[in-house]
């Protein structure tokens, strides 16, 4: 007589098996939350080091069984040279099924303040958001920096900015900061570049925009080659003059730069004024044909 196979056995198989892995899967996720909060204390005792300090009222992890947030609430980091950063919530966001992509987010309203013996500067910034991502078939690293609603002010002066962005890939990818001259004669020895894949600056109906790679000389100074692009550029003259940050005669002098730039014709509205900038050989920042200023040399000796 044919033995009959136990329908139950495989079932119990089954749901030991799901069991056993929501388990694993649940102590990996909390020893992945309690990870970050370590990196965060570790970050706080760094700092005490550098005559800095890193304070703040709590540390929460949220997120389970999704992604793995560790929010620090109240966050104050200050540095005398630098000045204090004040984040209301600063989240360190993670994947737990793809630890090659991070991201840090401060959504609330965040401020700036920097003091000197002779004025005094606060930024006020709204939603902060930070991705940090790794693509190892490709050998990249991408990383974008975006700042919504940002207000400075500079002794009696200020100005504002709707939007901020920033969006780079670097190639080969940087694991760690470099820390010495050798270690970046290695990357720029491995064709270096980093690519400026959009640089956006918004406020109101003007926007100022860019993209391009930047490298390194043989002599390890910057160069550049890409493109602006800017909307409303009249307008933009327009508010700089009027809150006084240049006169009428430094307007006049732009707006005959703009017209040469646009093939000697005055921008119109919602027409982009767009131009090559390069930083060429000579260590000189060209917009078009005309050069405008020289960058500076920079000294690797404190690397």
């Amino acid at each position: 007589m044919p033995i009959k196979a136990n329908p139950v056995k495989p079932f119990k198989f089954l749901a030991v098996a799901l069991c056993l892995a929501i388990a694993l899967y649940t102590g990996y996720w909390y020893w992945l939350a309690r990870s970050f909060e370590t990196v965060i204390h570790q970050w706080q005792a760094n700092m005490a080091v550098k005559q800095a300090s890193l304070t703040y009222d709590s540390l929460t992890v949220s997120g389970f069984p999704g992604t793995v947030s560790v929010n620090v609430h109240n966050m104050n980091m200050t540095q005398s040279r630098y000045g204090t950063w004040s984040f209301p919530l600063f989240q360190i966001r993670v994947n737990p099924l793809n630890m090659n992509a991070l991201e840090v987010i401060a959504p609330q309203t965040n401020h700036f303040n920097a003091a000197g013996d002779t004025h005094e500067l606060t930024m006020a910034f709204g939603k902060l958001r930070l991705s940090h991502a790794y693509n190892t078939g490709a050998r990249t690293q991408d990383i974008s920096l975006a700042i919504d609603d940002m207000a400075f002010e500079k002794t009696t002066d200020s100005a504002a900015l709707d939007h901020f962005l920033i969006d780079l890939t670097v190639t080969p990818p940087l694991y760690k900061p470099i820390s010495s001259y050798a270690e970046l004669k290695r990357w720029r020895d491995h064709n270096g570049t980093v690519r400026l894949n959009r640089l956006l600056l918004e406020r109101g109906s003007i926007k100022v925009e860019s993209n391009g790679d930047l490298t390194l000389s043989t002599a390890f100074q910057p160069r550049f080659n890409g493109t602006i692009s800017v909307l409303g550029v009249i307008e933009l003259l327009t508010q700089l003059q009027e809150e006084k940050i240049i006169n009428e005669q430094m307007a006049g002098l732009v707006k005959s730069f703009i017209t040469m730039l646009n093939g000697g014709k005055t921008p119109q509205v919602n027409q982009p004024l767009v131009a090559p900038i390069v930083i060429n050989d000579s260590d000189m920042l060209t917009i078009g044909p005309f050069p405008i200023f020289k960058i500076p040399t920079i000294e690797w000796n404190a690397l």
